[in-house]
C-alpha cells in the first residue's frame, strides 16, 4: 500500500490502480474538439440554411443544402454527400466530443466547391466527413405565409420552411465572409432577415408554434491544447514538401502595381514604380539627419586618404553610369513629406574579387516624424523558388553552370517621382557646398528592392519562344542574382550557355516587331491572370466556365500561349486568327487603357465608334464603349477641338439706331492711338503724341475722323 493518498479516490493507494479512469482521461487532450448541444425548449427557433450549387466529378451541376453556423470553428459534410459528388477523400483523424463527453471521430476530409445562386461568388471549403450532421431542419415543416415575406425576396433557401436533411455545415471560418450589410428586423417574435452572398437567410424566433417537436440544436467547435497541436505539427511539417502560401492582400497590390506600372524605355531598360503602402503616408524632415551623418562620415574620409579614394570612386561610378544625378534648384522645392534623404556608409569585404569597398544606403533611418522610407514601402511576395529546392536540382545534373547578374539592382530604373525618395548628399571636398543627388535605380536596402529585382527576372518568359531552355533555367534556378543550374550532357550545357549569351548580348537600341509582340502578349497575359483568374482556372481544369461569369456568352478558350480569347462562330470565314478570336481585356486594367489610348492616337483622335471598330479587329474589351468613352473624354486635344463655341446674347437696339434722322444727328464716338506727329516744318525733329477721334453716325453708319 502506498502511504500517499490517491488523487482519484482519496484512499491510501497509488492512483495508477484506477486504470479505467486513467485510460479515459488520457483521451481528453486532443487537438480539435467538436461540441454539440441538444436540449428541449418551448420556443421555435429557425436556423440559417441555404441552397448552393456545386459540380460533381462528371462536371454536372448539383444542388445541396447548407447550415450556416457562426459558432463553429470547423466545417462538415455527410459521407452520402461526398460519395454522391464523387469527391476525393483525404485521410485524417479529427476527434469530436459533445456535451457530457459523448465521443466520435471523423476519419476523412474533402474539398467542397460552393457556387452561389445569388451572385458570382465561389468558395472552396475543406470539410470533415461524418455519417450524419444533425436531424432534419426545421424539425417539422410549416407554412411560410405566416411570415408575410416579400414576393421579390431572393431567399438563400427557397424551402427554408420544409423539413429536410443538411448536407454541409459551414462554420465561422467562412460565415462572416458571406454576410452583406443589409438586414431586416421586424420584432422579437419574427426571424431576422439577413442578406448574404448566397441570398437572404432567415434566423431567429418563429411567430407560431408550428412544430410539435420542441428540440433545439446548437453547434460549437473549439481548438484545445494549442501547445500540443504546435508540437505535433512540427513532426509532419518536416516531412511535407513546402506548400504554396496564399497571396496576401499587400502582395496582390504589389503584383498589380508591378504589372500595371512597369515600362521599358527606348534603351530597353525597365522602369519600375516603388510599391507604396498608401499615398497618404507623409514623411518627416530627413535632410538634417542626412547632413549630420554626412559631416561625420566626411571627417573619417579626411583622416584616411585610401578610404576616401575608394569611397569617392564608388560614388563617381554611380554618377558616370547615370545611376544617380544632381538635383536642380526646382527639385529642392518639393515638400519634405514627398522626399527622403538616405544615409550612406561603407562596407568592406576583403574576400570580394571585384569591389572590396561598397557604399550601403540606409532606407530604415527615421525622419523627424518617426517614419522611414522603408516604413512606407511594401515588401512584396517571394517570386523565386526557395534555395533548398534549387540546390537539390543542382545536385542531380551531370554538368553544371553558375553565373550572376552584374549590379543587378542598378540595372533597373525607378520613376522620377520615386527617385525623390532616394536622395543623398555628397561633395568631393569640404571646401565645396553640399550637393543633392537622386538615385535613379532600384536601391538595395530598401524594403521593396528584392521583390522588384527578382520579379523582373521572371520576365524571362518574354523570350520563352526563342530560348525555352534558358528561360526555364532563369525561372527555376535563379536565387536573387545568382544562377545555379545544369544539364545532362555537354551539348545541352553548351546550348544553355549560348542561349544565355544571346539573351544577354541582345541590343535594345530599338525593339523588333517580335519583341514588341512578346511584350504586349506578356502584359495582356498578366492582366488576364489578375482580372480573370477564376475563369482561367476553370478553363485549365474543367475546360468550361460558370454560366454566372460575365464571359460565359463569349465562349472563351485558352490558346497555346495561355491567352484568354473569344470563341465565337467565325471559325470558317477567311479571316486571321486574331480577328476570329480576339484577346479578352478587362476594362479596368492599365494595359487596356494604354491600348485604347494608343489606338485613339493612331486613328488621329478618332471618336468612340471608329476607335471601337478598330480595336475589335484584335481585342474584345468587356464593356468596351464605357472604357473607350472614358479615354476619349480625357483626351485634351479632343476636348479642345470639340468644345462648344460660346455666343453672347444680343442686347436690345437703342431707339436712335432705328429712328430715321439726318446724318450725324445721332452719333457714337471712339478714340484710337496714340500716334506720333511732327510739329512745324517738314524736317522738324519734334515729335508728340496725338489721337484719332472716330465719329460714327448711328443711322447711316457714316464715319468722320478728326486728329486730336
Amino acid at each position: 500500500m502506498n502511504k500517499h493518498v490517491c488523487k482519484i479516490c482519496s484512499k491510501k493507494h497509488h492512483y495508477l490502480i484506477h486504470t479505467e479512469e486513467i485510460n479515459k482521461s488520457s483521451f481528453k487532450p486532443e487537438n480539435n474538439t467538436y461540441h454539440a448541444l441538444k436540449l428541449q425548449t418551448n420556443k421555435n427557433v429557425l436556423l440559417s440554411t441555404a441552397v448552393c450549387n456545386t459540380v460533381d466529378k462528371h462536371g454536372n451541376y448539383q444542388t445541396y443544402r447548407v447550415l450556416l453556423d457562426s459558432g463553429s470553428q470547423a466545417n462538415f459534410c455527410t459521407m452520402e454527400f461526398a460519395r454522391k459528388l464523387g469527391l476525393t477523400l483525404t485521410k485524417n483523424n479529427l476527434p469530436i466530443s459533445g456535451i457530457n463527453n459523448s465521443l466520435c471521430q471523423s476519419n476523412y476530409s474533402v474539398t467542397v466547391k460552393l457556387y452561389s445562386r445569388y451572385e458570382n461568388f465561389t468558395l472552396d471549403i475543406v470539410c470533415a466527413v461524418l455519417p450524419n450532421l444533425t436531424d432534419n431542419l426545421p424539425a417539422e415543416s410549416f407554412c411560410s405565409s405566416h411570415l408575410n415575406l416579400h414576393e421579390n425576396l431572393f431567399l438563400a433557401d427557397p424551402n427554408f420552411n420544409i423539413s429536410s436533411n443538411i448536407d454541409v455545415h459551414v462554420g465561422a471560418q467562412y460565415f462572416l465572409n458571406l454576410i452583406l450589410p443589409n438586414k431586416f428586423v421586424r420584432n422579437q417574435h419574427f426571424p431576422l432577415i439577413q442578406e448574404t452572398r448566397l441570398g437572404c437567410i432567415l434566423a431567429g424566433n418563429l411567430p407560431l408554434n408550428v412544430t410539435r417537436n420542441n428540440s433545439a440544436s446548437s453547434f460549437f467547435i473549439r481548438n484545445d491544447n494549442k501547445l500540443l497541436s504546435k508540437q505535433i505539427e512540427k513532426f509532419w511539417e518536416v516531412e511535407e514538401p513546402i506548400l504554396v502560401k496564399q497571396t496576401s492582400h499587400d502582395n496582390s497590390i504589389c503584383e498589380r502595381n508591378f504589372i500595371e506600372n512597369t515600362i521599358r524605355n527606348k534603351d530597353g531598360r525597365f522602369i519600375v514604380t516603388l510599391p507604396r503602402k498608401s499615398d497618404n503616408i507623409k514623411l518627416g524632415d530627413s535632410l538634417n539627419n542626412a547632413k549630420n551623418r554626412f559631416l561625420s562620415l566626411e571627417r573619417k574620409l579626411i583622416q584616411d586618404p585610401s578610404f576616401k579614394k575608394g569611397y569617392s570612386n564608388f560614388i563617381n561610378e554611380y554618377i558616370n553610369l547615370g545611376h544617380m544625378s544632381e538635383l536642380n534648384s526646382k527639385d529642392l522645392l518639393i515638400p519634405d513629406s514627398e522626399v527622403f534623404y538616405l544615409l550612406h556608409h561603407a562596407v568592406f569585404k576583403e574576400t570580394s574579387l571585384t569591389t572590396k569597398l561598397r557604399v550601403v544606403f540606409d532606407g530604415s533611418a527615421k525622419s523627424s516624424n518617426g517614419l522611414s522610407v522603408n516604413d512606407t514601402l511594401m515588401i512584396g511576395p517571394t517570386v523565386q523558388q526557395d534555395l533548398f529546392s534549387i540546390i537539390l536540382r543542382f545536385k542531380v545534373h551531370n554538368y553544371v553552370i553558375t553565373s550572376d547578374i552584374t549590379k543587378m539592382y542598378r540595372q533597373i530604373l525607378v520613376t522620377q517621382k520615386d527617385s525623390n525618395l532616394q536622395r543623398i548628399l555628397w561633395r568631393k571636398n569640404p571646401e565645396q557646398d553640399l550637393t543633392h543627388y537622386a538615385l535613379r535605380t532600384v536601391t538595395y536596402d530598401t524594403t521593396s528592392a528584392s521583390f522588384l529585382a527578382t520579379r523582373l527576372v521572371q520576365i524571362a518568359n518574354d523570350n520563352n519562344y526563342q530560348f525555352p531552355n534558358a528561360c526555364r533555367a532563369v525561372l527555376n534556378d535563379f536565387y536573387v542574382d545568382d544562377l545555379i543550374t545544369g544539364a545532362d550532357s555537354v551539348h545541352e550545357i553548351k546550348q544553355l550557355k549560348t542561349d544565355h549569351k544571346l539573351t544577354n548580348d541582345r541590343k535594345f537600341d530599338s525593339l523588333s516587331s517580335n519583341e514588341l509582340e512578346f511584350t504586349l502578349e506578356f502584359f495582356i497575359h498578366q492582366s488576364q491572370l489578375a482580372y480573370f483568374k477564376s475563369e482561367i482556372n476553370y478553363l485549365q481544369n474543367q475546360r468550361f466556365i460558370l454560366k454566372q461569369s460575365k464571359l460565359s456568352s463569349l465562349d472563351p478558350f485558352l490558346d497555346y500561349k495561355g491567352l484568354l480569347r473569344v470563341g465565337g462562330i467565325l471559325e470558317h470565314p477567311n479571316l486571321s486568327f486574331d480577328k476570329k478570336h480576339q484577346l479578352i481585356l478587362h476594362p479596368h486594367a492599365n494595359i487596356t487603357r494604354l491600348i485604347i489610348h494608343s489606338e485613339h492616337l493612331c486613328l488621329l483622335h478618332a471618336g468612340l465608334q471608329l476607335t471601337h471598330s478598330s480595336l475589335r479587329q484584335r481585342f474584345w474589351i468587356v464593356n468596351a464603349k464605357i472604357a473607350i468613352r472614358s479615354i476619349v473624354r480625357k483626351c485634351l486635344k479632343c476636348f479642345r477641338f470639340n468644345a462648344d463655341n460660346q455666343s453672347q446674347q444680343l442686347g436690345q437696339l437703342p431707339s436712335s439706331r432705328i429712328t430715321p434722322s439726318r446724318a450725324f444727328s445721332s452719333c457714337a464716338i471712339d478714340y484710337g492711338g496714340p500716334i506720333m506727329i511732327r510739329h512745324g516744318r517738314q524736317k522738324s525733329n519734334i515729335l508728340s503724341k496725338a489721337y484719332i477721334a472716330l465719329f460714327i453716325c448711328l443711322v447711316t453708319k457714316a464715319i468722320h475722323l478728326e486728329l486730336v
